[in-house]
């Protein structure tokens, strides 16, 4: 070999070892994260009874009305849709016994109410046992609350209201 090839295969050679040599690695951590979407979600619907009649046809009848509470939960899990007693509870309610009260919004009066799991008003809608259970499968289901005002409850004419929690549990 001629002595300019030699030269070149040496500095090859050369810079072949020096990139070996000068080779380094350098590492970096990152982390990894997931957020899960609630499994349930609930949309509460509001009851509106209309006008409620103490001397004429509510004197001796209730007042019947319904309202929805849509609930869509994930595949295959018991769940229980509770409500609480509301803002003006009866003294003697119970979160299992809700005694529920509309106040009026003019004068310090309270108008009783009741809310029903079923069309026959046998099945209170409150907590723990009086709340209302169910399988989830995934798809979106209307549940129907049955509101009544008993008959006969004479007050200051005006406005009532009260606000009522539906909880999801799951």
């Amino acid at each position: 070999m001629n002595r300019f090839a030699k030269v070149c295969v040496i500095i090859l050679v050369a810079m072949l070892a020096a990139t070996s040599v000068f080779a380094t690695s350098k590492t970096s951590s990152f982390a990894v994260t997931a957020n899960i979407q609630p499994a349930c979600t609930i949309q509460a619907q509001p009851l509106a009874f209309g006008n409620y009649d103490p001397l004429g046809v509510n004197l001796n009848s209730e007042m019947d009305q319904t309202t929805i509470v849509s609930i869509q939960c994930v595949d295959s899990f018991p769940a229980t849709v509770t409500l609480d007693q509301g803002l003006y509870p009866n003294i003697a309610s119970t979160p299992g016994t809700p005694l529920r009260r509309m106040q009026c919004i003019d004068h310090a009066q309270f108008m009783n109410y009741f809310l029903y799991q079923d069309p026959g008003h046998s099945q209170v809608w409150g907590a723990g046992q009086s709340a209302f259970h169910f399988q989830s499968d995934g798809t979106l289901h209307d549940y129907v609350i049955y509101g009544v005002i008993p008959p006969g409850q004479v007050l200051g004419d005006g406005g009532f209201s009260d606000t009522v929690v539906a909880t999801v549990s799951y």
